[in-house]
């Protein structure tokens, strides 16, 4: 069994991932039994004093939980661990740029994304149970450097595909668990989305009166493959139509010059079919007052495009949660 722990700095989702793995919480009687040990892989380099100072306080707090520790920068496919062992990964963000920066990783985007997988789901074939710790870093902004866009979009596919991979995902938020897969109400809720008016869409409901959907979360999280999802359909019974997807439209908001404009700008984009925009609220505010301003702006867009759609879905590792309406 293959359990995804994904969160925010400081969220509280090492310890939730430590506790799954001891045993200490209800969804763990869902793995199968083990008797091997409880292993930690840590892939954390020790660069500097802080560093080292760090691994050390970590090291000595899972030693009264019966942990071994191993460490394991790269090439995560070449270890090995016992049959049945009970293995917690902390975690993919250092995996990835360890594989992407370090001498001996891959440097390339494409390959380190294959290293990462490839490995953890060679350690996940050898385990009784793997819970892999991963990293939500896409919700504060775009305004990066070339090298850590490229970074941040090999970490979004390794969590999209570790997510499909695995048996349950969670995400933790201010210590608290929710859980993205299994969702609770799967079967009745489409897409495993969790809001309570969703449902299938009638069958006659015709093409030309669908309204917009957005769809949004963080970078990287798979709002562009779930637009295209749901355009392959609308495209196949509409070839012909016009203002179909526009994407990452939150950069637009920077253009409107007054309340009235992004309003204007809102009912435009109301037109399409599809439309994606990504979370950009979370993060440390800006200290320059221009970069607040666009944050507020591009926030602002959402809320009239979520006000004007039909259905609004919400990625998180690539797992679709609607939050408004019916989905197609």
């Amino acid at each position: 069994m293959m359990v995804l722990v994904t969160g925010g700095a400081a969220s509280g989702k090492s310890e939730y991932a430590e506790r799954l793995v001891c045993g200490e919480l209800p969804e763990a009687a869902e793995a199968p039994a083990a008797e091997g040990p409880r292993i930690y892989v840590a892939a954390m380099q020790p660069f500097g004093s802080e560093a080292e100072e760090r691994i050390r306080k970590h090291r000595a707090a899972r030693e009264h939980r019966g942990f071994l520790t191993v460490e394991r920068f790269t090439d995560l496919s070449g270890l090995r661990v016992p049959p049945g062992s009970r293995v917690l990964l902390e975690d993919l963000g250092n995996l990835t740029a360890n594989e992407m920066f370090s001498a001996g990783g891959t440097a390339d985007p494409g390959e380190t994304v294959d290293a990462v997988v490839r490995g953890l789901l060679q350690l996940k074939e050898q385990c009784g149970l793997l819970v892999a710790v991963t990293n939500e870093i896409f919700s504060g902004g775009s305004g990066y450097p070339a090298e850590t866009m490229h970074y941040m979009r090999a970490l979004g596919e390794v969590n999209r595909r570790a997510a499909a991979a695995a048996d349950r995902v969670t995400e933790v938020v201010c210590g608290i668990p929710v859980q993205r897969r299994p969702d609770p109400d799967e079967g009745n809720v489409p897409y495993g989305g969790n809001g309570a008016d969703c449902g299938p869409e009638p069958e006659n409901r015709k093409q030309e009166n669908r309204k917009m959907i957005l769809i949004t979360g963080p970078l990287c999280s798979g709002k562009r493959r779930m637009a295209e999802r749901l355009l392959k359909e609308y495209r196949a019974a509409e070839p012909h139509a016009e203002n179909v997807y526009a994407g990452e439209v939150q950069l637009l908001a920077e253009k409107a010059g007054s309340p009235a404009e992004l309003e204007a700008l809102a009912d435009r984009l109301a037109g399409f079919f599809v439309v994606t925009a990504s979370e950009t609220g979370c993060g440390v505010i800006p200290a320059d007052r221009a970069e607040r301003e666009k944050r507020e702006k591009e926030g602002r867009l959402c809320c009239l495009l979520a006000e004007r759609a039909s259905a609004v879905i919400r990625m998180c590792c690539g797992i679709p949660s609607v939050l408004k309406g019916r989905v197609p």
